[in-house]
């Protein structure tokens, strides 16, 4: 009776050990299902409309504080005697403090503080931001308050600092409140909090660059104000889920979260570069050639106006022709950024029912062949009247919308709740390495043919090229939420322990 009492136990543990190893391995390959097939989802509270608008709030300061840097950067370097060679020099602040994403996204991932992992940083560089816009629109004045007033190197030096604290302030802020969207939202809410975003930072183009046209002197103070607005309802209002909280969703799915290994930044950063899945590999290189298509236009636009179209002179006395001319062309420029904001506000709204109807890759093929055509059609004479230009450079709010919502959402798509951070920060560190080779050769196009329309030319051939990759996107499956997830692991388990 003993002994069988003791195989009936030893029957009883040996059946208990085999569904823990049954079920280990279900886990295990529900875990390692992701990219282009499923993820498990540890936010599946849908996140009410009001408090979305208030969690991408961030976009309009942020926007208008680049859209502003756009408008005035080229002007006020060449005003201060820079030639436009050594000017696209100077904007590679902007794409080389682009690179601290990845680790400030490495970082906010890690970050165990109540008020939430990406809320310090975005604060840390809104203040930053400011800092820089004060600086970017007085570099005279600061020369001045040293002593060195009309030394023009010592007003090119403070500019130049200016535009980098600008750019590391918004760069530190942008990424951690790029993953907001992908940590807060169930995937069914992605696009639209990608669409909301979009339509946001769109709206707060119109305005900065209608302020452009009208009167750009006092841009970068407007900026200073609308920052910090527009940062606060984000502050506020979204209610991030705390490492500690996260880690414990994590456990209540079966995650062995303790036996975690903790990894330095440059290793994890390793790994989520070499670990990249197919899916996001393909989807990085679309991203990239998007932006080889979309930077000249930003960096070069109101040069392009005040030189090309309206044949002005930055260098020129102020009391000249040439110079006013130069002005008039810059304002002109800025409104067609103003229209070109206002396509991709109501673009951004119309893409969660476009690509219902013809689906991702058509809508992001659309945008991208628009966009690299109007580049195209600079180079041409006819093409550089006041109208024609006005015309062609708003229809790149088309791939302006599209670039907003359909990358970002198919990331967030694509990553788990915990890779937010690193694979945000290398998604926007890709972005600024694109505007750093892009702005490179648009100006050697520039300096090889002596003008501004070579260098939107450049733009459009890469944007064909990155057509390509377009193509070949791999769409991500719908997410599983954590109750289907543990109806898998219910059921892998009854298949392998129901005798057939």
């Amino acid at each position: 009776m003993e002994t069988d009492d003791l195989n009936d136990e030893n029957t009883y543990d040996d059946e208990k050990n085999y569904v823990i190893s049954v079920l280990k391995g279900a886990q295990k390959e529900f875990d390692n299902d992701k990219g282009a097939d499923v993820e498990v989802e540890i936010i599946t509270e849908q996140v009410h409309w009001l408090r979305l608008i208030a969690i991408c709030c961030w976009n309009f300061g942020v926007t208008f504080g680049y859209n502003a840097e756009f408008v005035l950067g080229t002007p006020i370097f060449v005003t201060l005697g820079m030639s436009r060679f050594w000017t696209s020099f100077a904007w590679l602040a902007g794409p080389v403090s682009g690179l601290l994403q990845p680790f400030i996204g490495i970082w906010s991932d890690r970050t165990a503080l109540g008020w939430g992992r990406r809320k310090p940083f975005i604060a840390y560089g809104v203040f930053l931001g400011v800092v820089g816009m004060l600086a970017f629109a007085n570099p005279i004045l600061l020369a001045k308050v040293i002593g060195l007033g009309g030394n023009k190197n010592a007003e090119i030096f403070f500019a130049i600092a200016a535009l980098w604290i600008l750019n590391i302030g918004l760069n530190i802020a942008q990424g951690p409140a790029m993953a907001l969207i992908a940590d807060l939202c169930p995937q069914s809410q992605q696009k639209m909090g990608q669409a909301f975003s979009s339509v946001i930072g769109g709206s707060a183009g119109v305005i900065c660059y209608f302020l452009g046209f009208l009167n750009p002197v006092y841009l970068f103070y407007a900026s200073i104000v609308v920052l910090i607005i527009f940062t606060l309802p984000t502050l506020i209002f979204a209610k991030e889920l705390t490492l500690e909280e996260i880690q414990q969703r994590r456990k209540e799915l079966g995650v062995d979260v303790d036996s975690e290994e903790q990894k330095g930044g440059l290793v994890e950063l390793k790994d989520g570069i070499v670990n990249m899945k197919k899916p996001i590999i393909i989807l990085v290189i679309a991203w990239f050639f998007t932006n080889m298509c979309i930077s000249p236009m930003q960096f070069y636009l109101t040069d392009y106006f005040g030189e090309a179209v309206f044949d002005g002179d930055p260098e020129a006395s102020q009391s000249t022709s040439g110079y006013e001319n130069y002005l008039k062309g810059v304002s002109y420029g800025s409104l067609a950024f103003a229209i070109n904001a206002i396509i991709t506000v109501i673009v951004s709204m119309l893409i969660p029912s476009t690509q219902k109807i013809f689906g991702v890759k058509i809508v992001y093929i659309t945008g991208q062949l628009i966009a690299s055509i109007c580049s195209i059609l600079v180079a041409f004479p006819f093409f550089r009247t006041v109208v024609a230009s006005e015309i062609l450079f708003s229809l790149f709010g088309i791939l302006n919308a599209i670039s907003n919502v359909i990358p970002y959402s198919l990331l967030g798509e694509l990553i788990s709740k915990k890779e937010c951070g690193v694979y945000f920060g290398l998604f926007n560190a890709v972005q600024v390495i694109a505007q750093m080779a892009a702005n490179l050769s648009a100006s050697t196009a520039m300096a090889i043919f002596g003008s501004t329309t070579a260098g939107m030319f450049v733009g459009g051939i890469w944007g064909f090229i990155g057509i390509i990759p377009i193509i070949f996107l791999i769409l991500p499956k719908r997410a599983q939420s954590a109750e289907e997830y543990k109806e898998n692991i219910k059921q892998k388990i009854n298949e392998e322990v129901t005798p057939n």
